[in-house]
């Protein structure tokens, strides 16, 4: 199913992506709808599955934290970034995104920011990338739209 809604303003028609996560769900919605239509896409992954790696009894969000600090200078008006991480609560708008906003770009206003965990169950053949359901949120409406249109143009079911 392809969205052919109007991208809301700020988003440009083709520009680099960089991916901060290599799950088989970043993987192959790359393959199906960024690279395929001309986006430069680089994909980067520190290896680190975040809920394995504890610290103090508390997950350990310093990958994602790293990877914020790293983006955030890069970032250009009509970014778009989503957290695919399984994390608690509140990691998106409480860490991700004071740090992604340090570079004077304001979510929301100059990028988009999304969140959504990872689903992907590498057990079941039954089960893919393109029919399981994507639970997506952004911290503002803007943010929601644009990773729905993302997420849309591969797979079947978004739930906001």
């Amino acid at each position: 199913m392809q969205d052919n809604r109007p991208a809301p303003s700020g988003v440009r028609s083709k520009a680099s992506i960089l991916v901060v996560d290599d799950s088989p769900t970043i993987r192959k919605l790359v393959s199906m709808t960024l690279e395929s239509r001309g986006y430069a896409v680089v994909v980067a992954s520190d290896g680190v599955d975040g809920l394995a790696k504890m610290q103090e009894g508390m997950p350990d969000l310093s990958y994602i934290e790293a990877s914020a600090a790293q983006l955030g200078p890069r970032l250009r008006p009509g970014a778009l970034v989503i957290l695919e991480s399984t994390t608690y609560p509140g990691t998106t708008e409480e860490l991700l995104q004071p740090t992604l906003e340090r570079g004077g770009l304001r979510v929301g206003q100059d990028l988009f920011l999304a969140f959504s965990p990872e689903r992907i169950d590498p057990g079941r053949q039954d089960y893919m990338v393109e029919n399981t359901p994507k639970v997506v949120g952004g911290v503002t409406p803007d943010c929601l739209e644009v990773a729905r249109a993302l997420y849309g143009a591969a797979i079947r079911t978004i739930v906001p």
